[in-house]
């Protein structure tokens, strides 16, 4: 059986054909490659990314410093006002607390939130919340403090911690979700189930 012959032109296009298909894999690996690191720069600078804007876009910024946390967020148009809720004490482990003080309004638009525990000018612990606009505080019960102190640690929820976070504006979104831990032996502890002393930030509808 004679072997099949093939002409320069064939060879050419062949060769021409594995070329382009070689180019584009490559292109697109570098693509690929460079999303990434496009989405890890975004998370490490705070920067937030809209993928969504008819949702409630959410990223948490670095601080770097103990008990201060920051978030980017972004209110979509037509969601109508969200307000900030916040407890100081019986942070529950799943959910959301039945009561709770609130603020607000948040309206449409992008706004850099802070929340920091500081103690006051009489040494006493207390909330600050700070917006674009307006800024309030509220005291922590001393009774419920302690985890402040001399505690066995507490756990922290932060949204947007592993990136963008995106939420229905009907949802209620948990910023931040704080609360101390219960001593198991003289060297370890964990988090105990129900209610827990701590700090719970969340916006939703009034």
């Amino acid at each position: 059986m004679r072997a099949p012959r093939f002409s320069l032109r064939a060879f050419i296009l062949v060769l021409f054909i594995l070329s382009l298909v070689g180019s584009n894999l490559f292109t697109s690996w570098q693509l690929g490659k460079l999303r990434d690191e496009n989405a890890k720069l975004s998370k490490e600078l705070g920067r937030l990314v809209i993928s969504d804007p008819t949702k409630i876009n959410v990223i948490a910024v670095p601080t770097y410093e103990d008990m201060l946390w920051r978030w980017r967020i972004h209110v979509p148009k037509g969601s109508g006002p969200l307000h900030l809720f916040t407890v100081t004490q019986d942070v529950p482990e799943n959910g959301f607390p039945a009561n709770s003080g609130s603020s607000g309004p948040f309206r449409d638009g992008e706004y850099l939130l802070t929340a920091a525990i500081r103690p006051d000018r009489n040494g006493k612990w207390q909330l600050t919340i700070a917006g674009p606009q307006s800024s309030f505080s509220m005291g922590i019960a001393e009774a419920a403090a302690a985890w402040l102190g001399d505690s066995p640690g507490y756990s922290t929820e932060q949204a947007g911690a592993s990136g963008t976070q995106v939420a229905d504006p009907g949802e209620r979104l948990a910023l931040l979700r704080i609360r101390a831990m219960k001593r198991t032996s003289p060297t370890s502890s964990s988090s105990a189930p129900g209610p827990a002393d701590g700090v719970m930030i969340w916006l939703a509808k009034p």
